[in-house]
């Protein structure tokens, strides 16, 4: 399993704490009977409001079959299916759970419902039939409208997927910081153009200015997604190849002081840099964060080449 993947689990893993434990804090407040949750209570509704059928193709559970691969005898068992996924925002409710089979469990996945009834029937008449069916359900035993509109939910999935990356981010620093501790902070970072970097000599000095102060914005290796997302440079990404250049930060000591942008810190180094102590990543043109990964990824002594991936360079 890769690191993202990884990551994703972990994440899927706290929005389902999220859709319990806010789905049973809400069915006790507007007095949902949340029986549905025991064996006995699923087998309950299973029975008296779906005909323990599947919501969406109708096979009977204790349906026998076999198996097109293996050969062995089959039976249908039916399991909790949400309409509303949980990873697309979903709640653990009794309105938010229908009995489906394995197989339109695992087809449906994350697709909106009523989406995959339309994929799923062909009649509009059984389609209309099936979704009332629900908007019925739910409004009747499970106090449905009340729920959606209750304000911790409301707010709550709006922040989660924020909180929930800034775990993850703070995970990440604390986990690198960790175990690579110094070499976080022994390199500096600037970006340009290919063009500004060709046309350089014996030294290079950006000459940005900031505050009234001129110099070469830099940044550590972990913070180039910040960096690029700050007024931090004129250069227009989009119509220029860029490159990324690093040095050593002890190789310009007594050069740099510290300036804060938008709650970042960020260093601008005053005067010229030899070029001599300047690594240069492989010119790259910007249209993800991906590619900053890759550019990164060509400069040896970077912590992107060693197989260290920072928040903010993975994919999404």
């Amino acid at each position: 399993m890769n690191p993202e993947e990884t990551v994703g689990k972990l994440v899927d893993a706290n929005r389902r704490y999220f859709a319990v434990v806010l789905g049973k804090y809400l069915e006790d407040k507007y007095i949902v009977d949340n029986s549905w949750r025991s064996k006995s209570g699923w087998n309950e509704v299973k029975k008296r409001h779906f005909n323990n059928e599947c919501f969406y193709c109708g096979v009977q559970e204790g349906y026998q079959y076999t198996h097109p691969i293996s050969k062995k005898n089959m039976r249908i068992i039916l399991q909790k299916e949400h309409l509303d996924s949980i990873r697309m925002g979903g709640l653990d409710v009794k309105g938010n759970v229908v009995p489906a089979c394995s197989l339109c469990n695992r087809e449906k996945s994350d697709t909106n419902w009523e989406e995959y009834l339309n994929k799923k029937i062909k009649s509009q008449s059984i389609k209309d039939i099936k979704i009332n069916k629900i908007n019925c359900y739910r409004e009747n035993f499970s106090n449905w409208s009340n729920l959606i509109e209750d304000t911790i939910y409301k707010n709550s999935k709006i922040t989660l997927d924020i909180k929930l990356q800034q775990a993850i981010q703070s995970a990440h620093h604390w986990i690198t910081n960790e175990i690579y501790q110094d070499k976080l902070y022994e390199y500096l970072y600037h970006i340009t153009t290919i063009r500004e970097w060709n046309n350089t000599q014996n030294s290079y000095s950006a000459e940005f200015e900031i505050d009234g102060k001129k110099g070469t914005p830099c940044s550590y290796e972990f913070q180039i997604n910040n960096y690029i997302d700050r007024p931090l440079m004129t250069i227009n990404m989009e119509s220029e190849k860029i490159i990324i250049l690093s040095f050593k930060k002890d190789e310009v000591e007594g050069q740099y002081e510290m300036i804060n942008v938008e709650g970042d810190n960020f260093f601008l180094v005053k005067g010229v840099i030899s070029l001599n102590k300047i690594t240069s990543s492989e010119p790259f043109c910007i249209s993800h964060f991906s590619d900053i990964k890759n550019a990164l990824s060509s400069i040896k002594h970077s912590l992107t080449s060693q197989g260290v991936n920072f928040a903010g360079y993975e994919p999404k």
